[in-house]
């Protein structure tokens, strides 16, 4: 949506894409990361990969593992918003990245189509909810195949949009 929420306290507003969201959808502002409290600026978070599921933990500090509560935001979320009928990502994002965030493992980066903690969660919650990340939306066919699939979903789920 274009707010400062980033880890370095910027935004990354397309102006374009919201025009067209907001023209068709009714939009709920969320960034899991300020919500779970780690404010803005923030240490940035990687995925990481050590012996068992993918983790978002510190980059500076390994010890900082916000994996739970991404994952207890979304459950919330799917809860708090029953008539939800997509979500778009933001991409490349250990919180929000659909399949495209860095993956690493002792320090070295082993993947780029890792899947972000609370994105991860969302899908969890609300199988088949239409979700697209940010770059998606630029291409007008994929675009215009999400709108669809969104206003498909609203109508197959008794959901209004």
């Amino acid at each position: 949506m274009g707010e400062p929420v980033r880890y370095d306290g910027e935004h990354k507003r397309n102006d374009e894409i919201i025009r067209l969201l907001t023209e068709h959808f009714q939009l709920l502002p969320l960034c899991p990361e300020v919500a779970i409290g780690m404010g803005v600026p923030r240490p940035p978070i990687q995925l990481v990969n050590s012996r068992g599921p993918v983790r978002a933990t510190g980059v500076a500090n390994p010890g900082l593992d916000v994996t739970l509560a991404l994952q207890d935001y979304a459950r919330a979320i799917a809860s708090q918003y029953p008539n939800l009928c997509g979500y778009v990502f933001k991409q490349r994002s250990p919180s929000c990245g659909v399949d495209n965030a860095a993956v690493f493992e002792n320090g070295i980066q082993v993947a780029t189509n890792g899947r972000g903690i609370h994105a991860a969660g969302i899908m969890d919650c609300l199988p088949g909810i239409p979700v697209a990340g940010e770059d998606d939306l630029v291409n007008a066919d994929t675009r215009e195949a999400f709108f669809d699939h969104v206003r498909r979903y609203a109508a197959n789920n008794n959901r209004f949009n």
